[in-house]
């Protein structure tokens, strides 16, 4: 596994200066022959996969971790969450940039991924299903429901990542963060009228 671990950091540091990567160079970068990562990657696709899986699962705790303390409060773990989805891909953009990139999206062929993935969108799930038991978010299928919520996040993180929006330090970056999801969280909830 010391090979696999090596080879992964190889990878992602390969991607953050900006290389597009083979085997032949991460191998090269990671100080071994060139054909040892074929004992843990078929190819350059599965070992972007496992990129995109690490980085799901960190991406999981993250979103974990916001919504922990706030179990009871939905409202306020969507806008926990919404931050903590910004966060992450403002300080892991490499691992966030492969997660989300157009590569990858025959991830029927990695269960893992697939799984990874699956596991944070529901996190989000059972934060619109808390509010919906609550009656605080309006009613309607969750997942739909958590789908718009994460388009919204994605696409601020998106425009950040590709400096299409003049905001700088991460401090401001999670204010008009809250903001946006302030704005969303208003679409969800139940009208009183």
């Amino acid at each position: 596994m010391i090979l696999r671990r090596t080879l992964l950091d190889a990878a992602r540091q390969a991607l953050a200066d900006g290389n597009t990567i083979s085997l032949r160079d991460i191998a090269r970068r990671a100080g071994v022959s060139h054909t040892a990562p074929y004992r843990h990657f078929a190819d350059k696709e599965a070992l972007l996969a496992a990129v995109a899986e690490e980085g799901f699962v960190k991406f999981g705790q993250c979103l974990q971790e916001a919504k922990a303390s706030l179990e009871n409060r939905p409202l306020q773990a969507l806008q926990a969450t919404g931050v903590a989805y910004v966060r992450y891909a403002i300080q892991h953009s490499t691992h966030y940039r492969v997660m989300f990139g157009q590569n990858l999206y025959r991830c029927g062929e990695y269960p893992a991924l697939l799984d990874a993935s699956g596991a944070a969108f529901e996190i989000l799930v059972s934060i619109i299903e808390a509010g919906q038991v609550q009656g605080t978010i309006k009613s309607g299928e969750a997942q739909q429901l958590a789908l718009g919520a994460w388009a919204q996040v994605h696409g601020l993180a998106m425009l950040l990542l590709d400096g299409q929006l003049a905001v700088s330090g991460l401090e401001n970056i999670e204010a008009m963060t809250q903001q946006m999801i302030q704005s969303s969280i208003q679409g969800l909830l139940v009208s009183s009228g």
